[in-house]
Formats: structure tokens, sequence, C-alpha cells
């Protein structure tokens, strides 16, 4: 019964989101909400791998780290708003690399990011990183891994050895484990135009047994994208006025050096919408910049943005979807359902309170 009360409440809270979101495009502002949804914060563009699935050989932007002062000012920033449903703390780079990533994981759940999460390739997590990260309150890490015998994965993920990345993410999955933290959840993907086809069985063996389905792990079977032409030429398999990219009205993504681009495929920052070191987020948000970038997609005007024209993003080539049900893992009985309830009730309970925020935010006019 409660149950039940409770999903009304939430629905009748997100048919008025609904509501203030048309009312915002009727005003011209062209964008869901006031303070993107998902916000990227790419605390380094430097990695280890050079994966044939990325474009970091093709890169030539300056490398780095986002200092830990800039992002703290990031991340109050988003803390302070009620749009903000997860944080991802990665861009283009293999985020292990920076050393206070933790830190800033910690930093966030702190000040009530609803959630965090990581991409990597694992070949830097020791068991010392995995502790730190799960102590931190990380929420969710995907692990790009691709390919279940040594020699597919060292063709696509070159320079990364096989048997140690196998093991980095083995000893992760024992801490978590030995732990009993119910996060962070974990992801992987199969994609079917990397490996050969054999290999789905030979991945889900592998993983499977780690997996642990009270801890809303999940398995994947995803596309490839061409990193907006980077990895191959594009061509449009559908009409422009087709097309549609979520990415400039609900994602933002900020470079380590804090200049804000349209979306993590713009690998070298080619196309800057703002500042971050001059400029807050929501200000660039709401930009005129931003509006006019948003306003070329609204108009159906895509391919006239070159770095766009190329993506196959809109195309649909790029999909991810869960595999079905018997593929994915099982409960393995270390959460205890106590414990689960629990967990479970403060998400509702903080899901509830965000969308209320917001809806107060929108019905007063903010």
């Amino acid at each position: 019964m409660y149950k039940n009360m409770i999903s009304k409440l939430l629905n009748n809270f997100k048919k008025n989101l609904f509501y203030f979101n048309y009312q915002h495009w009727k005003k011209g502002i062209a964008a869901p909400l006031a303070f993107p949804r998902l916000v990227h914060i790419e605390n380094t563009n430097a990695c280890p791998a050079r994966c044939i699935i990325c474009s970091m050989d093709k890169m030539t932007r300056k490398t780095g780290i986002m200092s830990f002062d800039l992002f703290e000012v990031l991340i109050r920033e988003c803390a302070k708003q009620p749009e903000v449903e997860e944080v991802h703390l990665h861009g283009f780079g293999e985020p292990l690399i920076d050393k206070d990533l933790p830190k800033k994981v910690a930093l966030a759940k702190n000040l009530g990011i609803p959630r965090t999460y990581i991409v990597t390739n694992g070949f830097l997590l020791t068991d010392q990183k995995a502790i730190e990260l799960i102590s931190a309150g990380l929420d969710g890490i995907k692990f790009s891994f691709y390919g279940m015998t040594k020699e597919t994965y060292e063709r696509i993920h070159r320079q990364l050895s096989f048997d140690k990345t196998v093991g980095n993410i083995e000893t992760f999955f024992q801490v978590r484990d030995r732990l009993k933290a119910i996060n962070p959840s974990v992801r992987f993907q199969f994609c079917p135009g990397l490996a050969p086809s054999q290999e789905f069985a030979m991945f889900l063996d592998k993983w499977k047994p780690f997996m642990d389905a009270d801890r809303n792990d999940l398995f994947y079977s995803t596309g490839l994208h061409n990193w907006a032409g980077a990895k191959e030429d594009s061509q449009l398999i559908i009409t422009e006025t087709e097309r549609y990219c979520a990415w400039p009205f609900k994602d933002i993504q900020i470079l380590w050096d804090g200049r804000v681009i349209p979306c993590v495929f713009d690998y070298d920052g080619t196309l800057s919408l703002g500042d971050v070191n001059k400029s807050t987020i929501a200000e660039i948000w709401s930009s005129d910049k931003y509006r006019t970038f948003r306003n070329i997609w609204l108009n159906k005007k895509s391919l006239s943005i070159p770095l766009c024209a190329k993506c196959n993003i809109p195309e649909g080539i790029f999909s991810t979807k869960t595999l079905d049900a018997a593929f994915q893992p099982v409960s393995s009985g270390i959460i205890c359902k106590r414990k689960r309830f629990r967990y479970r009730f403060v998400a509702l309970v903080t899901n509830f309170f965000r969308d209320f925020r917001v809806w107060l935010k929108y019905r007063n006019g903010e």
C-alpha cells in the first residue's frame, strides 16, 4: 500500500516536472531545465592505453589533471542544484590516473550528490585504490573491458595487459565483498562488433560469478560510436530532420582545464561553449552561446556543425541495451535484506525530495 502511494506521489511530481519543462521551452530557453541533469567532469584526459575503439591516438590537446580546488568549486555548485541526478567523474581519459579521485568522490557524496560514476579500463585498479573508491562512496563503475582472450583483449586495448587487468578487476570484486559494500554497482558491456561471437559465453562465464543482482550489477550489449568521425568516415543514413541528440539538453561536459564542450565525443575540445574558470556552470548552461547551439539542433540543422555532422550517435548506430534477464547476475547473498531495504528506501526518499525541490523551484518561477 505504502509503496503504491509513494509511487503515485513520485509520478505526480514527474508530471509537474514535464509541465515545467514545457513551459521552459515555450519561453525560448530551449533547455529541459535550468541546470544539467548529468554533469560530466573530466578529471584527466591522460590514459596509459591506446585502444582501437578510442580516439586517444588522434587527440592533440594538452593533457592534465583537474585541480582539486577547481573540482570543489564545481561540485559545490552542483550540490546546490536540485536538477543534478548524477556526476560522472571522467571524460576522455583514464580516471584512476588522478590520485585525488577518491577524495573527489568523497567530497561529492558528502555534499549530497545523488550518484557518482566512473568508467575505467581497470589497468591501474590496485587493491588500495579499490578500497579507497569503495570507502569514498562511489555509486557506479563501468569497466571498459572488451575481449575474453588475451589475443582479442590486447588487440583492442593496446598497451594494456590482459592478465593484469583481469587480476585487478577480480581484486576489486573481492574487496567489495570483503567490505560488504552495497556500492558501487558494476556495469560490464559486450560489443559484438569487437570480439568474436564465441567469446560472449566466455564473457558471461568469467564475470557473472563476480556480479551481484543485489547491488544492481548489470550486463549490457553495445554498439560502436565513431568519436564524431575520428575512427571512421560517417555517412548519413537518416535525414537531417530525423537526427536527434540528447546531450545539449541534459548533459554537460567539463574538461580538466575548465573548458565546456558539447559532449565527450569532442575529444580535442574543438567547440568550446564556455569556461568554468570564468563563469559558473549555470551561467554557461543558460548562455547565448549554448542556446544558439541547442537551437541548431531544435531547428534540425545539425549538419551545419562540423563536429555533429560526422557523429554517428544521432544515426542510432551506437546503441546500448541491457541484456535479457536470463543473462543477468543473480543474488550473491552477501548483502542482507535489511541493508538492501534501507539503501533502497533512502534512495527513494532522496529522489522524492530532489524531485520536490525541482518542482518547487520551477513552480516559483526560478
